[in-house]
This record gives structure tokens, sequence and C-alpha cells, in this order.
């Protein structure tokens, strides 16, 4: 899965797969760990290893 992540305007944002999203306005461990968790849910979904589950970015 091609993700793509710039600096704009003080951010992380980037999109990935087909329709993922995301921008971390904080460099912290915790909000890229929360980002890595979600980019790695939805590769597993994309994949077929998991069922999709309701969830939102920070």
């Amino acid at each position: 899965m091609l993700v793509r992540v710039r600096w704009v305007a003080g951010a992380f944002q980037g999109e990935y797969g087909q329709s993922g999203v995301f921008r971390v306005e904080q460099d912290t461990e915790d909000a890229l760990l929360s980002l890595a968790r979600q980019l790695l849910r939805d590769v597993a979904v994309a994949y077929g290893g998991l069922p999709a589950a309701e969830s939102h970015l920070n």
C-alpha cells in the first residue's frame, strides 16, 4: 500500500490506499503510534485480515 506524507502548515498530512487520509499536528510518540495503529488496521482490512471497525483519527 502506498503512503504519501508531506509537511503542510506545521503538520504531517498524507494519504494512503484507496481513501485513507490523515493529519498529525503533534510529533509526539503517542500521536505517531496512534497513526501507525490506524494505518496498520486499515492495511489489514484492505488485505482481508480483519473486519472493518469504526474508528477515527485524532
